[in-house]
């Protein structure tokens, strides 16, 4: 939970949206492990946007029901998407996940 392997992506941002589609993920850029995590903006890159560990992004979002985000990442499944988008505004998805994903749809 505190290693920085995860994407969030926004279910809140990410309709309509297709299997094969890119992901709306948090965070327009990624930093390096010494700076301060981006917790701004999206892009749809992974090899750019910002990788969270679960603990610190919780502890930025949830402590104070800021932002609803379940605490278990999921696999990128566009039924599950849409259940889950009715409860949260985002989930957690690891980062291999999300590289397979892309590499398989081409980008």
């Amino acid at each position: 939970m505190n290693e920085r392997k995860y994407f969030v992506v926004s279910l809140k941002h990410l309709y309509p949206w297709k299997y094969g589609e890119r992901l709306c993920l948090w965070g327009y850029k990624r930093t390096k492990d010494n700076e301060e995590r981006c917790f701004g903006g999206y892009n749809g890159d992974f090899k750019t946007s910002e990788l969270y560990s679960i603990s610190e992004f919780t502890a930025k979002y949830n402590e104070n029901n800021y932002f609803n985000i379940p605490k278990e990442p999921v696999a990128i499944n566009p039924v599950e998407f849409r259940k889950l988008k009715r409860k949260f505004d985002a989930v957690f998805v690891s980062k291999e996940k999300v590289e397979d994903y892309y590499k398989m749809c081409g980008f």
